[in-house]
């Protein structure tokens, strides 16, 4: 944010910028950070059951596995 800022450029004017994680302070950053947010409880589930039937020797399906998230929009983006 502070080199996009610093080379002359605007956000979200120029550039959108989203963050993941929904880090607590995004709300706080000189643009308040548009956020993807996820469930910590969700996604270490679905880690821990993964890790598990691999330990427990199963064959794992392939494919892309998939969490609930929410997309909390800022000023980071644009336009709105």
């Amino acid at each position: 944010m502070n080199a996009i800022i610093s080379s002359g450029l605007s956000i979200p004017e120029d550039i959108s910028l989203v963050g993941t994680a929904g880090l607590w302070f995004s709300h706080m950053l000189r643009v308040p950070l548009t956020t993807i947010t996820h469930s910590p409880v969700s996604l270490t589930a679905a880690a821990v059951q993964k890790l598990t039937a691999m330990l427990n020797g199963e064959t794992l399906a392939s494919g892309v596995e998939t969490v609930d998230v929410e997309l909390v929009v800022r000023d980071s983006t644009g336009p709105k």
